[in-house]
């Protein structure tokens, strides 16, 4: 994940800020790719973090956007 990257789904965030679902689904990605980017790429400890917050999307209930 490039600071580019980053910059972009801001972007895209405030493009569809009319349409909070949408824009809601754009941040809920980008959350979830930078969790991941740390996740793999992170120091030591804040990689094990990461880790663990992402275990949260193996969590069964009904994700609601709207």
């Amino acid at each position: 994940m490039t600071l580019q990257q980053i910059t972009d789904m801001v972007a895209e965030i405030e493009r569809e800020k009319y349409d909070p679902e949408s824009a809601h689904c754009v941040e809920d990605k980008l959350h979830i790719d930078f969790i991941c980017y740390v996740a793999e790429h992170g120091p030591k400890k804040l990689k094990l973090l990461a880790r663990e917050v992402l275990k949260a999307r193996d969590i069964q209930f009904k994700r609601w956007c709207a």
